[in-house]
């Protein structure tokens, strides 16, 4: 698969993305839509990445996702927008028990 500069696609992110601590099974793994900014060779791409996150902006080809604005990835549960203040339906759930449970 080859993506074009101004592509938009959605990352997975792998374990090793994320900082020693940060990881945890129901953590967001595919973000996006992120828009591809450089064309590196036929399976590495920079990607415009939000500030907020904290990771390389060079992704390998097997972990892009082609994303098209009408697509049921719009409603994925999984996938998360990375405004500052969304979280996707297993945050959402967490922090509503974690609210409940306070003491």
């Amino acid at each position: 698969m080859e993506f074009e500069v101004g592509d938009f696609v959605w990352v997975v992110l792998t374990k090793v993305r994320f900082s020693a601590g940060d990881y945890h099974k129901l953590t967001t793994r595919k973000i996006g839509p992120m828009e591809v900014v450089e064309k590196i060779n036929l399976n590495a791409y920079r990607l415009k990445l939000p500030s907020h996150i904290r990771t390389a902006d060079v992704f390998n080809v097997k972990h892009l996702i082609p994303y098209a604005s009408d697509s049921s990835d719009d409603d994925d549960s999984r996938a998360n927008s990375l405004h500052l203040g969304e979280n996707d339906a297993a945050e959402d759930v967490g922090n509503r028990y974690l609210e409940k449970n306070r003491f």
